[in-house]
């Protein structure tokens, strides 16, 4: 209990036999023993109903001000289906297809977070889409739950006495005592109560203590590494970011030494020291709204007269997902009007850096 500010909290120590509730954002890079996907239902199809239209290239009479001799540029439309036969067609077809590849990435950085095993629990899809699947006849896959109903139905996996599905593939990888006798039960979903409903909120008085206890309970020391190096905005501020994170009780006396050491290697290395000089247009950690409401957000942007750099920090080993991951923040700010950028994946553990 902290007596200034009359709150309570635990404190998420390593190797604790805690569970870690987090969203598919967050949970980017990191990897857990055991990874439990509880609604696993998102759509396919765009959440929002308004789509902004390029309008640049049409010739409608009606949009064009004869006085002024203007033409409208762009506009905002209620998306329907029924768009795809104007002239706007192929912008909406883009637009879903994007929408739909979003979604599917997503699905993928949360079926490969799992080392040992990995429960998702999706509802059934209505009965005239299985109706429909089931018997070959015409079907659109719009929503997570109805992928994954056809990919267990086609590979012969779904039991449908009980809805239960186990998948193996080999013994894993498990980093406990081998020796360790666990039982692991399945349990049947009450039907009639929507998992979907249900909500965790967790809220605190006082936001940045909020932040710094969210940091204190990601539980590993990578992701603690990834939060100081987001404090970072120039090499002059390595010591005040990490006596920052010391006086918040986030690190000890001890570890003090050895992060700045393993901070300033990082920030010393050739390929990017130029771009952590004082002084800089910079964006730490700054979200992207994508036109389908989804955010991306790259951990450190540089603003140059004559390029634009993105680097992405990591923690651990190199996987080839962080490439296409910085790749999409770089097509991204393509689109936004930035020419010549380049990209670096920092492999903070490793004291590397990965010109993409």
């Amino acid at each position: 209990q902290s007596e200034a500010i009359g709150i309570l909290y635990l404190e998420n120590k390593e190797n604790s036999n805690a569970i870690t509730i987090t969203t598919i954002h967050k949970a980017k890079g990191l990897q857990y023993p055991v990874v439990i996907i509880p609604s696993a239902n998102w759509k396919l199809t765009p959440a929002q109903d308004k789509l902004w239209l390029d309008l640049s290239d049409n010739e409608y009479p009606e949009l064009l001000d004869v006085k002024t001799n203007t033409r409208l540029k762009t506009a905002t439309v209620n998306i329907k289906l029924n768009l795809k036969n104007t002239l706007f067609g192929e912008q909406v077809e883009s637009f879903y297809e994007y929408t739909r590849l979003e979604n599917l990435n997503m699905l993928y950085v949360a079926l490969t977070r799992a080392e040992t095993r990995l429960y998702i629990h999706a509802q059934l899809p209505k009965n005239n889409f299985i109706k429909d699947f089931e018997t070959s006849k015409e079907y659109k896959l719009n929503s997570i739950n109805q992928l994954l109903y056809c990919y267990t139905f086609e590979k012969k996996y779904l039991n449908k006495d009980d809805n239960k599905i186990v998948i193996s593939s080999g013994d894993g990888f498990y980093t406990g005592n081998k020796n360790e006798n666990i039982n692991y039960t399945l349990v049947e979903a009450n039907k009639n109560y929507g998992i979907d409903k249900a909500k965790i909120k967790i809220t605190n008085a006082i936001a940045n203590l909020n932040y710094d206890l969210n940091i204190k309970q990601s539980a590993e020391k990578g992701n603690l590494l990834h939060h100081i190096f987001s404090k970072v905005k120039d090499t002059s501020q390595v010591d005040q970011t990490i006596e920052y994170f010391f006086k918040k009780g986030l690190i000890s006396a001890e570890e003090m030494k050895t992060i700045t050491s393993k901070v300033e290697n990082v920030l010393k290395l050739p390929m990017i020291a130029p771009f952590y000089k004082k002084g800089l247009n910079i964006a730490n950690e700054k979200d992207i709204i994508l036109p389908n409401g989804t955010t991306l957000r790259p951990d450190r942007v540089v603003f140059l007269k004559e390029k634009t750099i993105i680097l992405d920090y990591k923690t651990g080993k190199e996987y080839e997902e962080h490439k296409k991951q910085i790749y999409g923040y770089g097509e991204v700010y393509r689109q936004m009007g930035f020419e010549n950028i380049e990209m670096y994946l920092i492999y903070i553990d490793l004291e590397k850096i990965v010109k993409v």
